[in-house]
């Protein structure tokens, strides 16, 4: 067992289940295996420290324990899960869209069974939650996709413990290699007017892969791209958006966080670059071509 974790009977209606605490997270999972259910909270522990280190914002002191845990629910089949979201998200049926992955609602998650596969949608889901309790408004929706698909992608060393490397997604470079040898690339004013519903809801706006791997490659551009160039104003949309100043600089912004308005997202990211992103678009570009370079050698 590892330092930190707790794990106790736990039942779905008649599912006989775990729960497993870390210092904060509770995971409720129906899944058989014991091992398999530590390792996920375990993962989902060491990304909050990534997810605090990407954000670059001080860790808020909890006022007690139970208060301050973010929880997950893991089902053994997508049966539960469907039972569970109608139970606790009643009318909610676009929250099933996806065959695979999961949901996060504020700061609970929600997904079923599918291997080191649902791993990933965890660390995945996880940065959605850590933001949902440390951002009084939300980043632009494309922004968020992107940082949060930088967790999909994980390796374990040799004492069991996950790590990252956020240059890595095979899967999203290898989309993006295709869709820039065929350019078909969305171009970057749209895909800052896109969340992940509009996508799935209107499939003939753009592939929703194709939509998760140009996010995957703008959140890497805005942490490497040009030399870093883009990093520190990053950093500061992360602070604005804790302080409800990323919309509206004068503080005047009072709606709750997940509201969006496609226009608002592309502004606010022309704001904190300083350049409108018809400007920025080329040197975008040139870095999926350089993601797209790679993949083509290591072919």
């Amino acid at each position: 067992m590892y330092v930190g974790v707790s794990v106790e009977p736990w039942k779905f209606g008649e599912r006989k289940g775990q729960r497993i605490r870390t210092q904060d997270y509770d995971v409720y999972s129906t899944v058989r295996d014991e091992a398999y259910n530590t390792r996920l909270a375990v993962t989902l522990q060491s990304a909050r420290r990534e997810y605090q280190q990407l954000a670059g914002l001080p860790p808020r002191p909890a006022t007690a324990p139970v208060e301050h845990l973010m929880h997950c629910y893991i089902f053994a089949d997508r049966a539960q899960f469907v039972e569970f979201t109608r139970i606790r998200f009643p009318g909610r049926d676009d929250l099933l869209t996806f065959n695979r992955g999961g949901y996060t609602v504020d700061d609970l998650f929600a997904s079923h069974y599918a291997g080191d596969g649902t791993i990933a949608t965890a660390a995945h889901e996880g940065f959605h939650q850590y933001l949902s309790r440390e951002l009084r408004e939300s980043l632009p929706p494309f922004l968020e996709e992107g940082l949060a698909s930088m967790f999909e992608v994980i390796s374990w060393n040799g004492r069991g413990e996950p790590t990252w490397d956020f240059a890595r997604h095979p899967t999203h470079a290898q989309t993006l290699a295709k869709a820039s040898e065929h350019d078909v690339l969305i171009p970057l004013l749209l895909l800052a007017r896109l969340d992940a519903g509009m996508v799935m809801e209107n499939p003939q706006l753009t592939p929703y892969p194709l939509y998760y791997a140009q996010c995957w490659a703008f959140a890497r551009f805005m942490i490497e791209g040009e030399s870093g160039r883009y990093r520190p104003a990053l950093k500061q949309m992360f602070i604005d958006a804790a302080d409800g100043r990323l919309y509206d600089p004068t503080g005047a912004n009072t709606r709750p966080v997940g509201t969006f308005r496609p226009s608002e997202a592309a502004a606010a990211v022309e704001r904190a670059l300083g350049r409108p992103l018809s400007e920025i678009e080329p040197a975008y570009r040139a870095y999926i071509r350089q993601i797209a370079g790679a993949v083509r050698r290591v072919e």
